[in-house]
């Protein structure tokens, strides 16, 4: 019986934890809602997975993560096609790290549009 208690509060807390990375995910991508160049093209979102366009900033996928990554240490994917780029929030990121993502975000975004003026 004790095997069994403590193993619902772990599923229990998991749940609970696998809510707050949904709301991250919502933080994040109102934040790339207001940035010029972006799409989120998955809205709204619902799950801890953001998929959003960088066509609109004048980089491709590989060239805004790569970016995003070197000048900012944040990681997140290409995903399907060359302009389309996939965030995942999970358990090890806190919501202030997700502020500070979704920042470094707009601003490669940002840096794009203005370098391409």
């Amino acid at each position: 019986m004790g095997q069994r208690l403590a193993f619902l509060r772990r599923e229990h807390e998991r749940i609970q934890r696998l809510a707050g990375d949904h709301a991250n995910a919502r933080l994040i991508a109102e934040q790339l809602e207001k940035t010029p160049g972006i799409k989120i093209l998955r809205s709204p979102v619902e799950t801890n997975i953001i998929i959003f366009s960088v066509e609109g900033t004048g980089l491709n996928a590989r060239e805004f993560t790569g970016r995003l990554l070197t000048e900012h240490q944040v990681r997140v994917s290409p995903y399907y096609d060359r302009m389309t780029v996939r965030a995942v929030t999970h358990l090890d990121v806190t919501q202030e790290q997700c502020v500070k993502a979704a920042c470094a975000m707009s601003k490669v975004a940002g840096g794009a549009l203005t370098a391409a003026r």
